[in-house]
């Protein structure tokens, strides 16, 4: 995957007054603001952010559309210790639904999913090992039109020595379908072409956000 250094990470991505009067809804942080630089649609092609550390927080302003032309925009990462990734997509219209995929380029698999028809999306990655990259996949489910994903980075306390994988997803909404990313935004490479999806569901009775684990493969078969 073709990397850009900070320099040029700063010299794409960053547009400061331009876009900050557009952030009333966002909070009062005084934050970096982003836009995504096109074409960002394929794994190879994700915009790489470089590396992440505990205190980061950044917005990254961009256009999806459900019409075939822009179906993903990806987003890379890359943790420099255990970390905790918040995240937050907001839709500049309010028809628009728009989704986020966690997408792990190790596995070349989707790890998680945050599809609900809430405004803003919300969702968080969990971060386990220093040096590990990920993808944020952003795509429309529905519409066409502008998006800011915020993102917020804080240290991965009392989680490091868990058992499992470096890199995981946690949501505090139920997904309510599938995005198209599960099949569409991979390297397509993979032999048996199956992806295992875990998303997250709302127990009603007891209030918990329990997991499900869904093997899902290339083409929604």
């Amino acid at each position: 995957m073709k990397r850009l250094t900070s320099s040029s990470t700063a010299l794409l991505f960053l547009s400061l007054a331009l876009v900050s009067c557009g952030r009333s809804d966002r909070g009062n942080n005084a934050a970096l603001v982003y836009r995504e630089l096109e074409p960002n649609d394929g794994v190879f092609e994700a915009n790489d952010f470089g590396v992440l550390r505990p205190g980061d927080l950044f917005y990254i302003d961009g256009f999806t559309s459900d019409l075939g032309f822009d179906p993903f925009d990806g987003f890379a990462f890359t943790a420099a210790e255990p970390i905790h990734v918040d995240f937050r997509l907001f839709h500049a219209n309010a028809r628009d639904d728009f989704d986020v995929c966690l997408y792990d380029p190790v596995l070349d698999e989707t790890l998680a999913c945050f599809a609900t028809e809430f405004d803003p999306e919300v969702g968080g990655v969990d971060v386990t090992l220093g040096g590990t990259e990920f993808h944020l996949v952003v795509e429309s489910f529905f519409g066409e039109g502008a998006y800011t994903l915020e993102i917020a980075v804080t240290r991965l306390f009392g989680r490091e020595a868990e058992a499992g994988p470096a890199l995981r997803g946690s949501a505090a909404t139920p997904p309510l379908r599938t995005p198209r990313a599960v099949s569409g935004y991979r390297r397509g490479d993979s032999p048996a072409g199956v992806t295992t999806v875990t998303t997250y569901a709302l127990d009603e009775t007891t209030g918990a956000i329990v997991e499900e684990v869904r093997v899902e493969r290339a083409g929604g078969e």
